[in-house]
């Protein structure tokens, strides 16, 4: 049954799927220890075109294990006996709830974990979340959009896929994951003005309203006492008579002026229109004309199916979706010592969920932009902005010999919680960066190697689109681009299992260096170690920015290519001597 046995894999998933019956037969033994027909046994009430859906998804899932590549082939060469097309209506269909599917092989591993005492972990354990851009080359892909690659900071055809994981010490494995796409900042921005323009309009005109009306209240007080004056010419009445013109004629100039304003305002709302115009056709909303959205695919699903909630996620918070995600797998059992994120995640409202959950012994631990968020310091009640902090303590920086890195710990409240901000400097030109947490006991050597962990959901992006074609579905049903997604980390999670039965060891904190079939040890520790050890350098003689050079190592395909490459090579120099 095995296909394309020319293939070779050099990394960490490529060495478990290369040739051979031996792993063939491995990993059907790890698939009857999942029980995963038993497991689908949940699709058993639903059918496509007269077979189970259990079935369906049974060949879905097995495929790349016995070497074929897609459905085609692996119908062609008869390893199958349901037809093509009941494939594909199984992805597409709306009543699957792959959520918790997922979820399920993701409890099942855990439980595998935890029965064996060799592959017991007593590490940091931690949930981590990060999103990714599935890049399409389909603009009729139901919502498909523009969506902005930071890899490439540029704009692709696609949607962002949005994962939690869990880091259980040994291995990274996903829980569950969103698709989103993306409306687009500079239509957002040019609707904002514009919206604001307007607002200032209505102000305006409802202010000169209000000044036209005490006007004729003016007018009519200034008859009023003319007729006084004329009736009865006294002192007292020509003086009043004189102060009702003189507050109708402040009153009429202040017209004018508020007349000019409304007319500015009028005009700087006809300009915001015209931009908003200029805006839409030149940046439409997700990235796409109206004709383009318009020959889109469309599917009518019904009401609260686990396909229309999942088509309504897309345009929600990506924040928002985050915490709802952490919270379901904290219900279901996953309870970390950390939930960690990146910049883009970090907010007030981030940390005070987590806070909600300190009961249960989880802490936040995620890098925050150096912006202008406010930080009220506990030793003076001050507040201040990353910025400004490291102004005033910059020159009080300590230095760690084991990491080569400047730090600053400032402890401070946001939101009135109690946190510590850790401002980490990391080679001669590095600049500063902010990490905070609400873990008062750690200290900055403990808590860097802690958020270290957050690059094993990096690799798992890099593995499942580069192994388990994580992305690559051309579904034009968005169902079937959600069960395509899934079915790629439920493989990644079988695997990561096999892993940890014949290795003793994970591939998930990073690539491993793979050597005929056994592993040496991970591109990780090397990347750590030997990798920045060489930057360390470098940077005494370039001063560059460690930590850039990291993480563009880390994300850039090309790069980490180029790393296994010669990590590799200098593992097969070391075997031949």
């Amino acid at each position: 049954m095995q296909q394309n046995k020319t293939t070779k894999y050099n990394g960490d998933l490529g060495g478990i799927l290369k040739d051979g019956q031996e792993v063939q037969s491995k990993l059907e033994k790890v698939m009857d220890l999942f029980f995963l027909k038993k497991q689908l046994s949940i699709f058993d009430d639903l059918k496509e075109k007269g077979h189970h859906i259990s079935t369906l998804v049974y060949g879905l899932i097995i495929q790349p294990f016995y070497g074929f590549g897609n459905i085609y082939n692996m119908v062609k060469a008869k390893a199958a006996k349901e037809n093509k097309d009941s494939y594909y209506a199984a992805k597409n269909n709306e009543q699957i709830d792959w959520r918790m599917f997922l979820m399920l092989f993701a409890k099942k591993f855990t439980r595998l974990v935890n029965s064996r005492d060799t592959m017991k972990t007593n590490g940091t354990t931690a949930i981590i979340g990060d999103d990714s851009t599935l890049r399409k080359t389909g603009k009729k892909i139901e919502k498909v959009s523009m969506v902005h690659d930071h890899v490439t900071n540029t704009f692709v055809l696609g949607f962002k896929i949005l994962v939690v994981g869990y880091w259980d010490g040994g291995s990274f494995i996903p829980l569950d994951f969103s698709i989103h796409r993306e409306k687009g900042s500079k239509l957002r921005k040019a609707k904002k003005a514009c919206s604001s323009a307007k607002k200032a309009v209505i102000k305006a005109k409802d202010r000169l309203k209000k000044v036209e009306a005490t006007l004729q209240h003016k007018q009519e007080s200034a008859s009023f006492h003319r007729q006084q004056v004329k009736d009865n010419p006294t002192n007292t009445n020509i003086k009043k008579l004189e102060a009702s013109i003189a507050g109708k004629q402040k009153t009429k100039q202040k017209i004018i002026e508020l007349e000019k304003a409304l007319l500015e305002k009028e005009q700087q709302y006809k300009q915001s229109t015209t931009e908003q115009a200029r805006v839409a056709k030149k940046h439409p909303e997700y990235g796409l004309s109206r004709k383009d959205k318009k020959q889109q695919f469309n599917k009518k699903r019904a009401t609260g199916s686990f396909g229309d909630k999942r088509i309504n996620e897309m345009d929600q918070s990506k924040i928002d979706t985050f915490i709802s995600m952490v919270k379901r797998a904290v219900k279901n059992g996953f309870v970390p010592n950390f939930v960690l994120t990146d910049t883009w995640f970090f907010c007030q409202k981030l940390l005070m969920e987590i806070d909600k959950m300190s009961a249960k012994g989880i802490k936040l631990l995620s890098m925050a932009k150096m912006g202008n968020t406010m930080y009220t310091m506990v030793s003076n009640g001050k507040a201040h902005n990353a910025q400004s902090l490291i102004q005033i303590f910059g020159r009080k920086a300590k230095y760690s010999r084991k990491l080569k890195a400047h730090y600053i710990k400032i402890p401070a409240t946001l939101a009135g919680i109690r946190i510590n901000l850790f401002f980490v400097k990391v080679g001669g030109r590095g600049k500063w960066r902010l990490l905070v947490t609400n873990d008062l006991s750690i200290g900055f050597i403990t808590m860097m190697e802690v958020y270290q962990l957050r690059w094993s959901i990096e690799v798992f992006f890099k593995e499942c689109k580069q192994y388990l074609k994580l992305g690559q579905s051309c579904s034009s049903d968005f169902d079937g681009q959600v069960a395509d997604a899934t079915i790629a980390m439920v493989q990644h999670i079988m695997l990561t299992f096999f892993k940890r039965v014949n290795y003793q060891q994970s591939f998930g904190d990073l690539f491993k260096e793979i050597s005929s079939e056994m592993v040496e040890s991970s591109l990780a520790e090397k990347l750590w170690e030997s990798f920045l050890q060489v930057i360390r350098i470098l940077d005494e003689v370039l001063k560059i920015d460690i930590m850039d050079i990291h993480e563009e190592t880390m994300r850039n395909d090309k790069a980490m290519q180029l790393m296994k490459q010669l990590i590799f090579q200098k593992s097969t120099l070391k075997n031949a001597a």
